[in-house]
């Protein structure tokens, strides 16, 4: 010590330190900076070695050489110990003052990187004998006297033993970590624990073959469980043989010690898991998590994941978990048993349940028991996809049982069973080890044979009978499902009639009518009794159908089914007065099938054919009184009643019939049988002998088409009128048809066959009265039709009318039907009128025309057709008024357009009722012939020239407006009218018939009159 004293009395300052720590022994801060001062001498001397430089160096308020550099780092280092050692006698409670000191012994032991070296130099490797290493240990040793309360000094300290040599006894340094567990509040293990448990893991991970080490570390994490409930999951996750996660790599392993690399403690548990080889401890922890239902894994594992760990590590390890005191096969029964609110989840997994628990017993080698988990479970999943994994995985098992007793069979043997070994490469691992289990003893491998056959005989049985057991998995689902009971007995019915009777026995009282899916449930017992009728048990398939009669059904056509069907059974037996009773006792007044068509019908096909004409008749009025007479049912009665003569009895049918069916379809289609039969008894044995008709008959018989059309709506009435209109011409007067027709004509309801109705009314017109007498019905049909249907109409009263020679009658009409015709699209219109004027007229007239046919087109020029009507797509046009399209026309025609009001311009709307008057159309034609006869004359046409030369696109060109009627006409030249034009009465004219022939350019009615009165 005074050598030591010596030596820092040579610095200045560290003699001035000494100075005033003589007055105050007792200043912590002085005595903190006089060793933090000595520290920076330290680091000086230091930097002056690593600098290799010859200049002295001031430390302390000296100068030092090179030659005294060296000496003087070790008597500083000294000097610092025994400064902090001086301070620490002095003030043994001053936490920075041994946490200085306990860093400059550990740094002066713990070896370092190179980067450390260079900037500490006074640090040296030694070992755990190393005086540096012992004076470190006492000075923690003697700190944690007075500072055991400090978490931080501990750590250093463990931190110091641990990295200090890694060859240190593991006994010591667990000491350490237990003592600072002991001396620590539980309030601050929270930071001690981390550290013990990865200094175990990385412990076990350098030597994890040390089963003692092994221990020790299992019970550390124990302890810590205890300490931190939440931790418990990472113990099973070490414990359990089973990875969770990516496998261990020696990469991993290196990185738990590296610096550069931190992992957390979860990749540590993940890394050890297989190491500690303790699958019991980790079923048991799985277990007590399972049983706490509030647990919340702080890893996010969820409920049904740890559930699957707990029973792969069973399935595995069944004798490991066994003497763990994990009851495994309880567990899973009552997982399968619950029915709380958790029973959803433990259905949705109950293949794999049972599964695991076939897997449990297999790999403890109870093989009888693995049949039996496998047969229960084949007989309690409800779905599809538990039954395929359940059959699947028994089918795996008898076929791995039978290649491990073929496996240890001697080859003599194998070839007298007959059996085959097939190729193993797709067997599962738990079937592959199968041989392992089975016994070796002599006594039982004489058995091996019998054994050997009888599995192959379940495994041919458990594959035949597959379809059967997936048909009772699709029962259990859904009871009333119809369809799966019908296929079951047909199942069974090819194997074992009884069995199919049993099976559909059990389905009549298990299907509930109001819940049957996939069939009718009549089937059932339709079914059934067949199935007794074919084991020859005619008693008891009767007994089926008096009990299916009995049973509830929802809907009352499956009774009905039922009831025919046991009507048919016992016409097959041919017990007909049987039959017949049975089908007159269901429709009775208090039975619910006399509410159902079916069996009515069934009951009138059974009269027709074995019952009497009275039992019969009263059976029909029975069901019409009862209301459920359908359509049929009537024309049924009537033909039965046809055939057995009775026609008025039939007519009064048909008359009840009208009352009890208000619909016109319905009534229609009586109406079209109770005519014709009425017409076949009483008018056409008249037609066939050429006889009259009784006139009480006829009357009748209009009485029936009046009442007909009357009722039946105007587009049923049609076909009736028709037949109504050739009566009254076969049978009556024309007066009576045609006014038939007139009301057929009113009573169309379209415009289409208003038109046909039309023609059909002008034909028989024309032909019982003359094509004169038409001219009223064509009026009324234009009046009557659309613009379409009466611009046809127009063109056939014009052709009436130019056959009756009458062409200024028929010019009008063209003129009339123009208004109607839009040149756009009634093509066949101007057309014809184009070809009559070519024929009868002249060359004004055909201008005429041409004009019309403008201003026609201009009014159309307003209205607007869809794509369908005109025949492509188009653009939807604008609107235009009656001013601007006319002025458009002349626009484009270079016309000047002096008054908008031509002769013959008829407007584009709808005409008036006033307009239809022809006589008054007459007039009109006559003032425009007035107005346009003789006022052009460009030349001469002789009559022999055969034919006028009419250029249609001279006339469309002209540039002149014609002039109203009654307008004043000057300078105009004037041409003769071609002979041609009026034939045969240009001859009559040139003779000199009439006054004033030559002069007078008269019309073709006026032509006529004059000829009759020259004539008289």
């Amino acid at each position: 010590m005074n050598q030591a004293l010596a030596t820092l009395t040579t610095y200045p300052t560290f003699l001035s330190y000494e100075e005033r720590l003589t007055k105050t022994p007792y200043n912590v801060m002085e005595w903190f900076n006089y060793v933090s001062d000595i520290d920076e001498a330290l680091e000086a001397i230091h930097d002056k070695i690593k600098s290799e430089s010859k200049k002295a160096v001031a430390v302390a308020g000296r100068s030092l050489t090179d030659a005294e550099v060296l000496s003087e780092l070790q008597s500083l280092r000294k000097c610092r110990i025994l400064v902090a050692e001086r301070a620490l006698a002095l003030l043994p409670g001053s936490y920075k003052l041994w946490m200085m000191h306990l860093k400059f012994l550990r740094d002066t032991v713990l070896p370092v990187s190179n980067q450390q070296c260079n900037r500490r130099p006074y640090k040296i490797r030694c070992s755990n004998r190393n005086k540096r290493y012992r004076q470190a240990i006492s000075a923690f040793e003697r700190a944690l006297v007075r500072m055991n309360k400090f978490p931080r000094i501990w750590l250093t300290y463990l931190d110091f033993v641990v990295e200090s040599s890694v060859e240190c006894n593991l006994s010591t340094v667990r000491r350490i970590w237990d003592r600072c567990l002991c001396a620590l509040p539980a309030t601050q293990h929270e930071l001690i624990w981390s550290g013990y448990v990865k200094w175990v893991i990385s412990c076990v991970l350098i030597d994890g073959d040390d089963a003692n080490l092994n221990e020790m570390a299992l019970r550390v994490l124990r302890r810590r469980c205890q300490f931190d409930p939440s931790t418990r999951e990472e113990l099973a996750d070490m414990c359990s043989p089973i990875k969770t996660s990516l496998s261990q790599t020696n990469e991993e392993k290196d990185a738990i010690n590296s610096d550069e690399k931190k992992i957390t403690l979860n990749q540590q548990a993940k890394l050890i898991a297989v190491d500690l080889n303790r699958p019991g401890e980790a079923a048991k922890i799985y277990q007590d998590l399972l049983n706490e239902t509030e647990y919340m894994s702080p890893r996010g594992t969820t409920r049904h994941e740890m559930w699957q760990r707990l029973c792969e590590l069973c399935s595995a390890y069944p004798i490991a978990t066994r003497d763990a005191g994990v009851d495994f096969e309880r567990i899973i029964r009552d997982a399968l048993n619950k029915n709380d609110e958790s029973s959803n989840f433990f259905n949705e997994v109950r293949g794999t349940l049972y599964l695991h628990l076939a897997r449990y017993h297999t790999h403890a080698g109870l093989f009888n028991k693995v049949r039996s988990v496998y047969a229960e479970a084949i007989s309690s999943v409800n779905t599809v996809r538990d039954f395929s994994l359940v059959f699947d995985a028994s089918v795996r098992f008898e076929e791995g049982l039978c290649s491990a007793l073929m496996e240890q069979m001697e080859p003599e043997e194998l070839e007298s069973t007959g059996a085959e070994a097939e190729s193993k490469s797709g067997e599962s691992d738990d079937v592959s080890s199968l041989s392992d289990l089975l016994p070796t003893t002599e006594e039982d491998s004489r058995n091996k044979t019998s054994e050997l056959n009888w599995t192959l005989s379940r495994l041919e049985l458990l594959l035949e009978k597959r379809p059967l057991m997936l048909n009772r998995v699709l029962l259990r689902q859904n009871p009333h499902n119809v369809g799966e009971w019908l296929k079951r007995g047909e199942m069974l019915q090819d194997s074992n009639k009884s069995n199919a009777i049993h099976a559909l026995e059990e389905a009549c009282k298990t299907v509930k009518s109001n819940l049957a899916v996939n069939g009718n449930p009549a089937q059932i017992w339709i079914q059934l009794a067949r199935y007794y009728n074919d084991n020859e048990q005619i008693e008891n398939a009767k007994e089926t159908y008096q009990r299916g009669l009995k049973y509830k059904f929802h809907h009352l056509d499956n009774l009905a089914t039922v009831h025919a069907s046991s009507i048919d059974y016992l016409l097959e037996l041919e017990e007909w007065d049987e039959a017949l009773s049975a089908a007159r006792r269901g429709v009775g007044s208090k039975t619910k099938l006399s509410h159902s068509v079916r069996a009515w019908i069934t009951l009138l096909d059974l009269e027709e054919a074995l019952g009497t004409i009275q039992t019969t008749k009263a059976s029909y009025n029975q069901c019409l009184d009862s209301g459920m007479a359908t359509l049929q049912i009537c024309v049924n009665f009537t033909d039965f009643l046809w055939d057995k003569k009775c026609f008025e009895e039939t007519f009064t049918v048909f008359e009840r019939a009208l009352d009890l069916f208000p619909q016109p379809e319905k009534r229609k289609h009586i109406w079209d049988v109770y005519l014709s039969k009425f017409n076949e008894r009483y008018i056409a044995p008249f037609e066939a002998s050429n006889e009259t008709v009784e006139s009480a008959k006829l009357e009748r018989l209009r009485e029936l088409y009046e009442r007909s059309v009357t009722i039946l709506p105007a587009k049923l009435s049609g076909e009736l009128f028709l037949r109504y209109a050739k009566l009254e011409e076969k049978h009556g007067l024309m007066q009576r048809a045609l006014n038939v027709y007139e009301r057929l004509c009113i009573a169309a309801p379209t415009s289409k066959e208003k038109f046909q109705a039309y023609q059909l009314y002008i034909f028989v017109a024309s032909r019982g009265l003359g094509k004169v007498k038409t001219r009223p019905i064509y009026e009324a049909a234009i009046a009557a039709l659309e613009d379409k249907e009466a611009a046809q109409m127009c063109i056939q009263y014009a052709g009436l009318e130019t056959d009756l020679g009458e062409l200024q009658r028929a010019r009008a009409l063209w003129v009339y039907g123009a208004q109607m015709a839009d040149p756009r699209r009634d093509v066949d219109y101007w057309k014809s009128w184009h070809s009559f004027e070519v024929e009868n007229g002249n060359e004004e007239t055909f201008r005429e025309m041409l004009r019309v046919k403008r201003g026609v087109a201009a009014a159309f020029s307003t209205v607007n057709y869809n794509a369908a009507e005109m025949g492509a797509g188009v653009d939807e046009p604008k609107t235009l008024t009656d001013e601007e399209a006319f002025n458009m026309i002349t626009q484009r025609e270079g016309i000047k357009a002096a008054n908008t009001s031509v002769g013959g311009f008829v407007s584009g709307t709808k005409r008036k009722a006033q307009e239809a008057n022809l006589d008054t159309l007459e007039r009109q034609a006559a003032k425009l012939r007035e107005a346009t006869n003789g006022t052009v004359s460009r030349g001469a046409v002789t009559a022999d020239e055969g034919e006028i030369d009419l250029d249609e696109d001279e006339g469309d060109s002209e540039t002149e407006v014609e002039p109203t009627v009654g307008s004043n006409v000057e300078n105009i030249t004037t041409r003769e009218v071609p002979a041609a034009v009026f034939g045969g009465l240009q001859k009559e004219a040139s003779t000199g018939i009439g006054d004033n022939a030559s002069e007078n350019k008269m019309g073709a009615l006026e032509r006529l009159r004059a000829a009759a009165a020259a004539n008289k």
